[in-house]
Order: C-alpha cells, then structure tokens, then sequence
C-alpha cells in the first residue's frame, strides 16, 4: 500500500504538479544553494545588493499627468474621510454602496476631478513616506480646524455619559 501524500491523487501517487514543485526544489538546493554555500563572499553580495536595491529612495509611482495639487489634496482627503465616517454610522439596513458612491460622485464633481485622477494623485502621495506623512498631518490639521469650527463648545469638554451614578 503505497501512503498517501498531501497534494495527491486519490490512488496515492504524487500528481504532476507537486512531482514538479519537488524536481524545481531540488534543482534550486543542488545547483544554487551549493554555489552560494562554498563562497560566502558571494552569499555576502548577494545579501549587500540586495539591501542596495531594496532600500533605494527612488521614487517608483511616477508623477501622473493630471496630479491633483497637494492642498487641494489635502481638502478633497479630509472630505473624504467625513465621507467615510458618515457611511460608517449609517444604519445597517441601508444602501451603503449606492450611498458612498453618490457622496464621492458629488466630491469628485465638486472638485472638478476624475475617480481615476484621484486615485492616482493619492497612490503618487502615499509612495513616498515623507510626502505621505505631510499629507496626513496636513488632512489631521484640516479635520480638527473643521471640527473646532462647527463644535466650539466640546473642545476642551469632557462628557458626562452617567450623571445619576
């Protein structure tokens, strides 16, 4: 009785796919692991360049052609998230796909701007760590002024949510 082996065929046999998988791995431990374990100057470039390439600060999302400005980023970002959080305490039974797609429709018109210049713009913004990390502080900024306007009096109030204990 031959055992049955995990990624088999039902009669017990290795199917083709797995006998493949296991002849690369083989290939791969016998010819490349080899080479790199009785050189380890070589295993040390190889680790080095790695960390060359990977840590390069290049910026790979290239500027879009039509890049929405960054403060009217920063605007159109925290409208954006009053969006959200609208659609977050919506009540369970209601649309909330045709809702969330009419509430950005309006700030995409609103703003003059397309659904696909404004995906771009934002995945331009957040590749870069440091442009990203400015644009959300920016868009914090934007949403507390907001919120210190049209809730002056909460500001610095704390809420008492049980008098009668």
């Amino acid at each position: 009785m031959v055992p049955k082996v995990v990624g088999s065929s039902p009669t017990g046999r290795p199917n083709k796919t797995k006998k493949a998988a296991l002849k690369a791995a083989f290939i791969v431990k016998k010819y490349i692991f080899a080479v790199v374990k009785n050189r380890p100057f070589l295993l040390a470039f190889l680790v080095i360049a790695t960390l060359f390439v990977a840590c390069n600060k290049k910026q790979l999302t290239p500027k879009p052609d039509h890049l929405i400005p960054f403060n009217q980023m920063v605007e159109i970002m925290a409208e954006s998230y009053l969006i959200e959080s609208m659609i977050y305490f919506l009540p369970p039974d209601s649309d909330k796909i045709v809702i969330t797609q009419t509430l950005y429709n309006d700030l995409f018109v609103k703003n003059n701007i397309s659904k696909t210049q404004y995906n771009s713009s934002i995945k331009y913004y957040l590749a870069d760590k440091m442009i990203a990390e400015k644009l959300l502080n920016a868009v914090s900024d934007q949403i507390a002024t907001k919120r210190k306007k049209y809730f002056p009096e909460t500001e610095n109030k704390t809420i008492d949510d049980s008098p009668n204990r």
